[in-house]
This record gives structure tokens, sequence and C-alpha cells, in this order.
């Protein structure tokens, strides 16, 4: 096992999993107020054990409303409650949430710093070639951003227009846009989070951004006087982000605990509940299926 000594979040699961206290620290996590799960549920690969005794470090990129750690030290967003849902009935009474760039997150799994994804993360063949991932949770989309007034933002209203007009788009680096939007010859200068796009935009240093609609409409609705705006009649051209969480390639029983979890989450419809209350449209959940490998996902 990989050294954990790095800066991170304790976060105790109490009975609700989504009330959550926090401290910054190096760790003395609090055992959650109703107690743990008995019998435990195991694993055949001693993985899930694992982190009921050592707890589980959760990779993040820290985008509102994915994941995140807010102002108060809680745990938050839609992916976030997922993974405290299931962390409850799994027995498991300690979660770090371990913030980091989006494409540092796969590296970091294969090192071990840390257990498990959630971030928003299409799973794409080219990830499982190193991890592997829970079923398909749901679907989003992906436009461009601006500055409001821009004369030639809203003539961009698919990848085609934008990779025609020839104009340079920011991009999260090692996000699927970058390689989904190839066959349409979009111009891209990758950027490690949204935050760095945004303070180039307004600084005028780029002129377009490419922001997630949920991360767009959230930003909104904290900062309503931003003088920005997205390509309102957009196209997606069946460029969409599959997310799903991903594993340690070894970790196959921590993996299948978590997947028949969220096919929990999805039948009884809390993964729904879930997805609404951040924005996120629940009519994209797709029915409960296997993990992947083997093959991935379809748009």
């Amino acid at each position: 096992m990989a050294s954990r000594a790095i800066p991170r979040v304790s976060i105790s699961i109490l009975a609700a999993a989504t009330l959550v206290v926090a401290s910054v620290g190096a760790g003395t996590a609090q055992s959650p107020s109703a107690g743990p799960v008995e019998p435990l549920p195991t694993s055949a690969d001693g993985s899930l054990e694992r982190v009921q005794q050592n707890g589980l470090y959760v990779g993040f990129a820290g985008e509102n409303p994915w994941s995140f750690v807010a102002p108060d030290g809680t745990f938050q967003g839609a992916e976030a409650e997922m993974v405290l849902a299931c962390a409850s009935k799994l027995g498991i009474t300690e979660v770090y949430p371990v913030g980091m760039v989006f494409d540092g997150l796969l590296p970091a799994l294969q090192a071990r710093r840390i257990d498990m994804t959630a971030a928003g993360q299409s799973i794409r063949e080219a990830r499982l070639q190193v991890a592997i991932a829970t079923q398909l949770l749901y679907r989003y989309g992906t436009r461009i951003v601006g500055m409001k007034g821009d004369p030639v933002l809203q003539t961009l209203n698919s990848w085609t227009k934008a990779g025609e007009a020839g104009v340079e788009v920011a991009g999260i680096r090692g996000s699927t846009e970058l390689t989904d939007t190839a066959q349409f010859g979009v111009k891209w200068l990758e950027y490690p989070d949204n935050p760095t796009e945004l303070a180039d935009l307004l600084a005028g240093r780029i002129k377009y951004m490419a922001w997630n609609d949920n991360y767009y409409s959230q930003f909104l609705a904290e900062n309503p006087d931003a003088p920005i705006e997205a390509v309102k009649d957009w196209d997606y051209q069946g460029v969409v982000s599959l997310p799903g969480h991903y594993f340690n390639s070894e970790d196959i029983g921590l993996r299948d605990a978590f997947n028949e979890c969220y096919s929990e989450l999805k039948t009884d419809g809390t993964m729904a509940e879930i997805l609404t209350k951040w924005g996120f449209n629940p009519d994209t959940i797709p029915d409960p299926g296997p993990g992947f490998p083997p093959g991935f996902p379809e748009g």
C-alpha cells in the first residue's frame, strides 16, 4: 500500500449518510452515531474489509455539483452523496475526500493514494485499461460559454460550428470532451480546472470555454451577476458524459459492493432524489447493470 500521508478531510458518516461532520487534519475520523452495520458485508478479495478497517479515500476534483468540500467542511455534491449513502450501507465508517486536479485522479488510484473516484468521470475504454468502474450512473452534457455580449458566441451552437469557426476553446485536461470532439475539428486549450478557465476568460486571455451544463447552472445560481453566458440553442451532437466511479483494478470486491449498492439506489429511487436535488436530470439514469470491464457504455 502506497503512503497516504497527504492532507485530507476526515468525514464521519451519520445515519442519514448525507449529513457529515468534518475536520481538516491528518486524521482522527469520528465514529458514526448510528453504529456499524451488523453483520458487516464482506468481499472475496478483502478490499471491502480493508476500507471498513482503514477508511475509504475518495478522489474528487472539487466541482459543484458533483463532489466538493463545502466551507463548513462537509463532503457534498451528487456523487459525494451517492458515495456516502453506500458507504453507510457497506459498514464503512470513515470516508476521507482527497481533492486533486481532474487528470490526476486515475494516477492517484493506480498509486493507491485513493480507493475510488467520484468526479463525474465518463466510463471510457482507455480509462478501463488502468482501472475498473461501476455501472453507468447517469448522463450530462457540455456546451460553450463566453462573455455576455460576445457577437460570435451564439453562432457557435454546435461542436461543428466551433470547429469551422476555428476558435480556441478552454477545456479540462483529461476530460472526454477533448477527444470526443476531435471529429469536429475543435481547437482546445487545456486547463487544470474550471476556476482557472474563468479567471483567464474574465482577464481577456481566452474567449471561450466548455462547461458542463450543471456546473454552469450551479455557478450562475451562486454568482447571478457574473458577466458570462452559455450558448442557448446548443446541439450536443452526441457528445455526452457517461459517468461512473473508478476503482483500482485489483479491488474487484470493493467495486462490486459499490456497484450493487448503486443498483439499489437506482431501484429504490434514492439516486433520482439525489440527482434532482443537485440539478441533474433523473430521466438520464439507466437501468441497473454490471460494472466495467468487460465493455464500456455507449452514449
